[in-house]
Parts: C-alpha cells; sequence; structure tokens
C-alpha cells in the first residue's frame, strides 16, 4: 500500500468515524416510531419473548399505518425486517439494553461502508472513484444522522455493500 493511499485511509476513518461520533455526542435523538420499536423487539429477542408482537412503543404508528382498531393488538411484525431486531438483541445481552449501542455499532458499520466502498471500486479499476464514493458516504448527511438510530438503515447498507464487495 502507498504511503498516499495509507494517509487517505487514515484520514477517511477519521473523518468518518469523528463525524458520527461529535453526532452521537451533540445530538440526543430519541428512539421513536420504527427506531423504538426496533429496540423494543431486540429487547424482546434478548429475554427470550421472541420477535412476534410489538407492544405500546409506536403503536399509534401501527393504528395509522394498518387502519385497525386497538382490539386487534397484538399485531404480527413479520413485515419488519428482523436483521436489526438481531443485531440489537445482541447487543442487548452483551451490554444491556441501551440504544447507545446500536449507535456504536452504527458509527463502526458507517465506517466500514467508507471503506467497503473504497476498495470495491479500487479493485474495479477506478480509484478516484474510489475516493469520491468513500469521501461521499462519510461526508453524507442523512448517513451520518442515521448513526443515532436504532434502525435498519446503516445495517442493511453495510451488508448491501460487502454482498458486492465479494
Amino acid at each position: 500500500m502507498k504511503p498516499s493511499q495509507k494517509a487517505f485511509l487514515t484520514g477517511l476513518i477519521l473523518l468518518s468515524g469523528g463525524l458520527r461520533s461529535a453526532w452521537i455526542g451533540a445530538a440526543r435523538n430519541d428512539q421513536v416510531s420504527d427506531f423504538a420499536i426496533y429496540h423494543e423487539l431486540s429487547a424482546s429477542l434478548a429475554s427470550g419473548q421472541g420477535y412476534a408482537i410489538t407492544g405500546p412503543v409506536g403503536i399509534e404508528d401501527l393504528f395509522y399505518y394498518l387502519e385497525k382498531p386497538a382490539e386487534n393488538l397484538p399485531y404480527l411484525t413479520a413485515y419488519r425486517p428482523p436483521g436489526t431486531a438481531f443485531a440489537g438483541a445482541v447487543l442487548h445481552k452483551i451490554f444491556g439494553a441501551d440504544p447507545f449501542w446500536m449507535k456504536i455499532l452504527n458509527l463502526i458499520l458507517g465506517v466500514g461502508i467508507c471503506l467497503l466502498l473504497y476498495f470495491l471500486l479500487l479493485r474495479a479499476g477506478y480509484p478516484t472513484q474510489a475516493r469520491l464514493a468513500s469521501l461521499g458516504w462519510a461526508l453524507y448527511p442523512a448517513a451520518i444522522y442515521a448513526t443515532n438510530l436504532f434502525g435498519s438503515e446503516i445495517l442493511f447498507t453495510f451488508f448491501l455493500v460487502l454482498i458486492a464487495f465479494f
């Protein structure tokens, strides 16, 4: 690896990780709506209750989206991808039911996406595009903002890019 490539990758990691760390530290972001439901499903899985129902968190959204009366509760949650809840359940088992750890996972995966994009495009023979794409993801506001959420966006983006890499 050339020194210029090492310097770029070091800067990319510091920039991507630094922006995401700063966002986690600066922006209080309560887990509401889908994010609260993923957190709840993770806690349910971690405690052995399974991935079948939602409780009171986000119930107003369920009424809105499903247009069903309250007496039809509990709703099945099969329409929510289980990957985020499973990842959260692992974090809950290791660290406890605190959404902070999903934020840290999102930070790590966000940096990982930058690196995967860089090496994917570099391997394909596009060194300029590799730098631009990885920098683009490092600086993309929505990717930074999503770091604070207990959601599926970063997790699935990471695995999508990882699959493309292999």
